[in-house]
């Protein structure tokens, strides 16, 4: 099999069982998604922690299912469910980090500033997906999910510094 068709030759692509302009918002919205899922995986390939590893890895698989969502060709009428909403939710209150009184730089290690730039593509990614919905039908869960995510990825940031024995540094106003 041929990786590539030709069919795009002409600034369409497919979306679904439909063909669309690859720069419509659908496709952005995908394009978002994709670009995260690959994120993440740069991440792992740092040797995160491995509570981080194991999270990411499901974060990929979740963004799968949200790619199927949103192309309209997923098992269920949506991917993504209030289980992994409340997974989510968990999952960011299991982690025991210092109380935040300040805003704080991304950065330190190598991992934890990977995971905060996830943290910002998952932020890029929710609003495209949400102007996505002018075209497709999105969720509640979806949106509720896609909302969480951010915070996860700035969880998991804080505790592989933490890990890693690096010091968070806050803005200087």
């Amino acid at each position: 099999m041929k990786i590539y068709t030709k069919k795009g030759d002409s600034g369409k692509t497919s979306f679904g069982i439909k063909r669309v302009p690859k720069n419509c918002i659908e496709v952005k919205a995908l394009g978002n998604v994709d670009e995260l899922d690959a994120l993440i995986g740069l991440a792992v390939s740092k040797k995160l922690s491995q509570k981080n590893e194991g999270l990411a890895l499901k974060i990929q698989n979740d963004l799968h299912r949200i790619t199927a969502e949103l192309v309209g060709l997923g098992k269920k009428g949506s991917e993504i469910q209030e289980k992994d909403i409340k997974f989510l939710e968990e999952t960011i209150d299991s982690f025991e980090l210092p109380e935040l009184t300040k805003f704080i730089l991304p950065g330190g290690s190598e991992q934890g500033a990977l995971l905060h730039l996830c943290r910002a593509v998952s932020r890029k990614t929710e609003r495209s997906i949400l102007d996505a919905e002018k075209n497709i039908k999105i969720s509640k869960e979806l949106k509720a999910y896609v909302n969480r995510l951010s915070d996860l990825f700035f969880s998991m940031a804080r505790f592989e510094n933490l890990e890693n024995g690096f010091e968070e540094k806050n803005p200087d106003y």
